[in-house]
């Protein structure tokens, strides 16, 4: 027997969340039905406000609410270093670690040749290595297929400058994804990256 519409809506938008499956979507949405009104008010509205609310750095890529970005303008960071990230959510996760006090830019993607993606945008990060006189780049990709593809180009590319180029040392297996890895193992790998 089918659930009343309304559920069935709700369970197929919980299932385009990642590693949403129907077991756990038909969860969220009974668990829901247990809420009181007012909580799912403040749900729903942190959901609507979510792209009001929360920006991405021009400069950057980070991520915030309101204001200016903490990552460009914190005059505690090390401005000679960039640690070069995939999504803002790698940045997040590199900067739980405490080990990193450089600056960062997230390029938004990685090289997927299964997905037609061939090439990527790096001029707007040699414009700020340029203009901000940066001496070190470090790559924080997972260390999957893409990563590995994405940190050979980017070596290639910086090919002949005086650029230091790095690599996070991965404390955990080929393949894994920075997502789930340990601050600890973060903090080892950024504390012991190697030369690219």
């Amino acid at each position: 027997m089918r659930y009343p519409e309304h559920i069935e809506r709700l369970m197929q938008i919980f299932r385009k969340l990642p590693g949403v499956g129907a077991k756990s979507a038909e969860r969220f949405c009974f668990e829901l039905l247990q809420w009181s009104e007012a909580k799912i008010h403040e749900f729903t509205s942190l959901i609507e406000d979510l792209p009001k609310k929360i920006s991405a750095c021009p400069s950057c890529g980070a991520l915030f609410q309101e204001g200016i970005c903490n990552f460009c303008n914190g005059n505690e960071r090390n401005t000679e270093q960039i640690c070069l990230v995939a999504t803002p959510k790698d940045l997040f996760l590199i900067e739980a670690t405490g080990q990193f006090k450089g600056l960062y830019h997230v390029l938004g993607g990685l090289l997927s040749p299964f997905s037609g993606k061939h090439a990527l945008n790096l001029e707007p990060l040699l414009k700020r290595i340029k203009d901000l006189n940066i001496t070190e780049l470090i790559i924080a990709f997972d260390g999957t297929l893409e990563g590995d593809a994405s940190a050979f180009y980017i070596k290639e590319y910086f090919k002949g400058s005086s650029l230091q180029i790095s690599r996070l040392a991965f404390g955990m297996p080929a393949g894994s994804l920075l997502e789930f890895a340990g601050e600890g193992s973060l903090a080892q790998s950024m504390a012991h990256r190697r030369e690219l």
